[in-house]
């Protein structure tokens, strides 16, 4: 194909056109992923601060730090057991409704 041609010129913007929408593509993918980062990020910090409050309440009241801790992962245990009994007994009852 002869350069300074229509055709050529033509084809040119054509693969140029495509290999910048490739790029947009690949720009807005980056960015989606960048955005759940920046998301997931304050969820994190949200939850420390949330920690840190509960714990900090637990060492007011006299424990320390290490009993403060332990005390929130027995309560958060206890609430997930708490939870799946709930849900079990909830399973049990629409079981025994269908029959």
């Amino acid at each position: 194909m002869e350069p300074n041609t229509k055709e050529y010129y033509e084809l040119q913007s054509e693969y140029w056109f495509n290999e910048n929408a490739k790029h947009i593509k690949e720009r807005d993918e980056y960015k989606s992923q960048r955005d759940e980062l920046i998301n997931d990020i304050a969820d994190i910090k949200r939850k420390a601060e949330a920690f840190d409050d509960i714990k900090q309440r637990f060492i007011t009241s006299g424990y320390c730090a290490d009993e403060a801790v332990e005390r929130m992962i027995d309560f958060s245990i206890c609430k997930v057991e708490k939870e799946n009994a709930r849900r079990n007994i909830s399973k049990t009852m629409e079981r025994g409704s269908d029959e």
